[in-house]
């Protein structure tokens, strides 16, 4: 059976930072599988261009904790 789910890492920054990516996604089977394929390289390629500032960028894109 295919999946959608996705675990990778990359060391980056010279090897002194490393990076996790886990995923999901809803559904299964194959379409699942071939978009979380592409969302592994597009992120993995945006991690090796632009290393830890892409921190800054996904954490302005998550939601406020409440308080």
């Amino acid at each position: 059976m295919v999946g959608g789910d996705l675990y990778d890492y990359l060391l980056i920054e010279r090897d002194r930072c490393l990076f996790f990516l886990i995923a999901d996604v809803s559904g299964k089977g194959i379409p699942a599988a071939l978009f979380m394929a592409t969302t592994k390289e597009v992120v993995r390629d945006a991690v090796l261009r632009f290393g830890t500032a892409l921190d800054l960028v996904l954490a302005s894109s998550l939601p406020a904790p409440s308080s």
